[in-house]
């Protein structure tokens, strides 16, 4: 039984690397989809007669999970519902079996690392988008220098997964149920909550702790958190002395440590720039009545009534991208710049295949409760993928898009509201930063099994994007204002974001703003 297992393994193994070298056709990939589905089925019913410490348990538990990680490599049409429920059975079978193992297993912080990367890969891979990313932990380990570490934090045990040039293994840190009750109950979008939880004696102090011992010799840290830990910003951890993790290192927090060593990072000046701002939610052209199939937004379950007769402008937004376009142009960045009624969703949609180096989008976002609607049902099937509803019901707004608030269409189809589902389709790969002065805008619907924030950012990310400036919660308008001005004054200078962002913090506190509210 377990020779017949290794073999399995070893054909899909083959097979998947021929198919991929070769180009291979539909029909190929339909078979070796079967042999796949036929593998990790074999494996997986076996699973429950053994025990997975024993030495027979533990390499059949390993190869199952080799085998579900190679079936998810596999291409599959991320737009068809039963394709769908294939691959969204793999996750979900893939997270089971590992929790149920995961404290016997020999070699298991091995498993949960390569594991999560599968998982966090699955959609790079299926929109070709996958290219340089890790397969595994010991791949990443070549990767990093010796200054260098790798987080993943593993939501199926609430523990660090820590990797570093030389290890044999991500060494594993266990994440107590009461101080990650504490953290979650600090992931509230108010102020005084996110105080205390960026406190210097706050929750976030106490995972310092536990990963210090691990830092000792790191300069630099790729960190990468799914779920709830997604919702983290971990370069401004209270690490003692008034001063948070960002301050001793170089903090590059990633949607996945696959990311590592992908060699997207350019010290290159940043020579073009197009900015959005003081956007006229109101005025967009002529309008007419809702097209008959396409759901008034007005209508959309789960909207709430805060929202449903638009949005007010932002009162500190057409300064704020003023003073930027003056700042960048004083440093020979060529800028364009959209406001008012200009400031049109169909001119995000023309930057597409030829994007500046950075796009600056001071704007309302919005993410609405992860309901099926109308507009994600499949023409063909006339069945709705979970995938698509996710990402249709987030966004970014854009001059006129009150109308479409009101359930009006414009004459032109073009509606203002540029969902995350709309952004993925555009080609803003050779845009280097993307800066989101909008509330929430890291976020994303994290229920998913992939564990990945599918939103704004997540969208402007599978677009091409390298990095990106985002908010974690609702933030102050006149505050964001005063940061873009620091920030901007910095990258300028500096030509680095990071370096960028970590002075802009301090100069925020220097200015009065310390309240971790501002400066986190």
């Amino acid at each position: 039984m377990k020779k017949a297992a290794v073999i399995l393994l070893l054909f899909l193994t083959a097979a998947t690397h021929f198919a991929r070298v070769n180009g291979d056709d539909g029909g190929r990939w339909y078979r070796l989809r079967q042999k796949a589905d036929s593998t990790v089925c074999f494996l997986q019913s076996r699973l429950l007669l053994v025990n997975p410490a024993s030495p027979v348990g533990s390499e059949l538990f390993h190869d199952y999970f080799k085998s579900v990680r190679m079936a998810l490599r596999l291409p599959y049409d991320i737009y068809d519902f039963r394709e769908e429920r294939r691959w969204n059975k793999y996750l979900a079978d893939m997270m089971v079996h590992f929790f149920v193992c995961c404290d016997d297993l020999p070699g298991r912080t091995c498993v949960a690392y390569d594991n999560l990367l599968a998982r966090k890969n699955f959609f790079a891979r299926q929109s070709g988008k996958g290219e340089g990313l890790a397969e595994s932990w010991s791949e990443i380990a070549q990767r990093l220098t010796a200054q260098e570490a790798a987080i993943e934090v593993n939501d199926l045990k609430d523990e660090l997964l820590i990797v570093k040039h030389g290890y044999d293994a991500p060494h594993g840190i266990e994440i107590d149920s009461l101080l990650s009750e504490a953290i979650t109950q600090g992931l509230a979008d108010e102020p005084l909550a996110i105080d205390r939880l960026y406190a210097a004696d706050g929750p976030l102090s106490r995972l310092w702790t536990l990963m210090a011992p691990e830092l000792r010799d790191v300069r630099t840290i790729y960190i990468s958190g799914n779920f709830k830990y997604a919702q983290l910003n971990f370069g401004a951890i209270p690490i003692g002395g008034g001063l948070t993790l960002s301050d001793r290192y170089d903090v590059h927090q990633m949607l996945s440590t696959a990311s590592v060593g992908a060699g997207h990072s350019s010290g290159a000046a940043f020579r073009t720039a197009t900015l959005f701002g003081g956007i006229d939610y109101e005025s967009r052209g002529q309008a007419s009545a809702a097209k008959p199939d396409n759901e008034p937004w007005n209508l959309v379950r789960g909207l709430p009534d805060s929202v449903r007769g638009g949005f007010r402008p932002l009162p500190w937004s057409m300064e704020e991208t003023a003073l930027v376009d003056s700042l960048l142009r004083s440093a020979h960045v060529q800028t364009q710049l959209f406001r008012g009624a200009q400031a049109t969703e169909e001119a995000v949609r023309q930057m597409s295949g030829h994007a500046p180096d950075i796009i600056h989008l001071s704007t309302h976002g919005f993410m609405l409760a992860p309901l099926f609607t109308d507009s994600t049902v499949t023409e063909a099937a006339q069945d709705t993928l979970r995938y698509l509803t996710i990402l249709s019901q987030s966004g970014l707004l854009f001059a006129g898009a009150n109308k479409a608030w009101r359930g009006q269409m414009h004459q032109d189809g073009y509606d203002g509201i540029l969902t995350s589902s709309e952004l993925m389709k555009t080609d803003l790969s050779g845009c280097r930063l993307a800066v989101l002065p909008v509330c929430r805008s890291a976020l994303g619907e994290d229920r998913n099994l992939t564990g990945m924030p599918f939103g704004v950012a997540y969208a402007l990310k599978d677009a091409g994007v390298k990095q990106i400036l985002c908010s974690l919660w609702s933030i102050s308008d006149r505050a964001t204002s005063v940061f873009m001005r620091y920030f901007y004054r910095h990258l300028v200078g500096s030509g680095t974001p990071a370096a960028a962002l970590r002075q802009a913090v301090r100069d925020m506190r220097a200015a009065g703003y310390d309240s971790p509210y501002y400066s986190a």
